[in-house]
């Protein structure tokens, strides 16, 4: 499980919205049960701090720096070309 902290910004790949949204986490949340830990994640996106999220609820890939999307999305995007120029 990835560990984010509070205050930290996140980029959400986001497959509903077929973008990149910059996502901050407000608050950690740590359940403790006796099947174990399970560690959620509350985010804001944007300027409006009233709409606060799950982190969970957002549909899509969580990356941590925008290095990491550019080279995600490099990767996916050569990947389709070399599948076109193989078939």
């Amino acid at each position: 499980m990835r560990r984010f902290n509070v205050g930290q910004v996140v980029y959400v790949i986001s497959a509903e919205q077929n973008k990149v949204l910059p996502i901050q986490v407000v608050e950690e949340i740590t359940k403790r049960t006796l099947k174990g830990d399970e560690v959620f994640y509350k985010v804001v996106y944007g300027t409006d701090h009233s709409k606060v999220r799950l982190l969970s609820e957002y549909k899509g890939e969580v990356f941590t720096s925008l290095e990491e999307v550019r080279n995600f999305l490099m990767q996916n995007v050569t990947t389709w070309v070399n599948s076109q120029i193989d078939s």
